[in-house]
Formats: C-alpha cells, sequence, structure tokens
C-alpha cells in the first residue's frame, strides 16, 4: 500500500469550544488520579473552528474559520490553501480527502473541484 498514501491530501475541520468539553458527555481520566470537574457557562463561552490539511510531505495552513462555514467560504479555504499547497505536501498529482459535511458535497464546492481538476479521494 505505501506509495498509494504519498499522493492524499487529508484535510478536516474542528469546531473547539472555548469553555470546556466539546460536547462529549464522556471522557477517559486516571482512576489513580483526584476526579477534574468540567464546567458550563450557562450561555457558552464562544468556539473557534480551525481547517487543516496534511499529508505525507507535509501541512497545510491552519485557517480559522470566520462565522459559520458555508459552501463558498469552504471553497475559499481550499482555493487560498490546497491549490497553491498540494505540489509543496505531496508527490505529484493526488486526491483530495475530505468527510461528508454539506459543504463539502454541495454543487458549488462540486462545480470548484470540477473547475481546478482536484481529484477527490472515494
Amino acid at each position: 500500500m505505501g506509495k498509494k498514501w504519498d499522493y492524499v491530501i487529508f484535510s478536516d475541520e474542528k469546531k473547539f469550544n472555548l469553555d470546556g468539553p466539546d460536547g462529549f458527555r464522556y471522557f477517559w481520566y486516571d482512576l489513580r488520579k483526584e476526579k477534574e470537574i468540567f464546567s458550563k457557562r450557562t450561555f457558552g463561552g464562544g468556539s473557534v473552528m480551525v481547517w487543516g490539511g496534511f499529508a505525507t510531505e507535509g501541512t497545510t495552513p491552519l485557517v480559522f474559520v470566520q462565522g459559520r462555514m458555508n459552501s463558498e467560504s469552504y471553497v475559499d479555504i481550499l482555493a487560498d490553501n490546497i491549490l497553491p499547497e498540494a505540489p509543496l505536501i505531496t508527490s505529484g498529482d493526488y486526491l483530495f480527502q475530505q468527510g461528508n459535511a454539506s459543504v463539502h458535497i454541495s454543487e458549488t464546492s462540486k462545480s470548484w473541484f470540477d473547475a481546478n481538476f482536484v481529484k477527490l479521494f472515494d
């Protein structure tokens, strides 16, 4: 398998809550140590969303997403980061991996991939 992965750019975005766990109800802790207590504010403490990608030879810049991500902001991120970075972090022609979030599979995104000759990893 080895060399096949040299041509894949993996990407994802993640929203982090600034006042504690990101909606997780369960977490691991060492039973031999005192239990930590997590609290959340009634109205939340805000959040930050980041997007990034990586391949065998490097990473894209970490992008801080302003507001909610929609199809237009997603393709702007790709245009600013995948197109210039792909030749630097892969071994030639590449496949782009993404999840199935609605912004990833929208008509706007599909059109952008086609127009920019970006092949998707299925």
